[in-house]
C-alpha cells in the first residue's frame, strides 16, 4: 500500500487509516465532516498523506 496525498483523494468516510501529519507525526486518523481527526484521542489533525491500514497478523496457531 502506498501513501496517498490528502489533496489527491480522501479515504471512505470515518474509515481509520494510517496518516502522516504536516508536523511529521505518524498516527491513525479518519476523515469525517470535511476534517481529519486523530482516531485515538479525537483531536483535529492536519494530514499530509495517508494510506489504508495493513491487515492484522494472524500468526500460526500455538495449539491452544
Amino acid at each position: 500500500m502506498s501513501w496517498i496525498p490528502y489533496s489527491e483523494r480522501f479515504p471512505k468516510f470515518n474509515e481509520g487509516v494510517e496518516v502522516i501529519t504536516k508536523d511529521g507525526e505518524r498516527s491513525i486518523g479518519h476523515y469525517a465532516g470535511g476534517c481529519w481527526y486523530d482516531s485515538i484521542n479525537g483531536d483535529y489533525i492536519r494530514v499530509k498523506t495517508w494510506k489504508e491500514l495493513s491487515e492484522h497478523y494472524e500468526g500460526e496457531s500455538d495449539g491452544e
